[in-house]
């Protein structure tokens, strides 16, 4: 565990980076239980993926317990609480994030661009 990074562990620098970065801070780094990622879902450690629901959510109109992607009349029960993602779930969570703006590739040179416009005012 003391090889852990801190920004793996806090909210705020692994979702801000994967909209910036495009999943840098999701290769390498461990999350624990119910970590959110937007737009991938919560993170189920003993499952090393994200989930749309929380570890062990209940749903009252099922009456059941959601975990790894099933649901079971039990909550699962396990010691891990903190892992790395698998590959697969690492790339799912980079593709679900909403893609950056496309760049412009009107290229803009230095000063004067306005003085060159032409005005047809009084005088002119």
């Amino acid at each position: 565990m003391g090889g852990l990074s801190s920004a793996a562990l806090t909210a705020g620098d692994s979702t801000a980076q994967v909209s910036g970065q495009r999943g840098f801070a999701l290769q390498g780094n461990a999350f624990t239980n119910d970590h959110h990622l937007p737009y991938a879902g919560f993170y189920h450690a003993p499952y090393r993926a994200w989930y749309p629901h929380r570890y062990n959510y209940f749903d009252p109109q099922r009456k059941q317990y959601f975990h790894g992607g099933q649901w079971t009349d039990q909550p699962h029960q396990s010691h891990t609480n903190i892992s790395m993602p698998l590959p697969q779930a690492v790339a799912a969570a980079i593709a679900a994030q909403p893609k950056p703006p496309a760049q412009s590739s009107t290229t803009r040179s230095g000063f004067g661009s306005t003085s060159r416009s032409s005005w047809g005012g009084i005088g002119s």
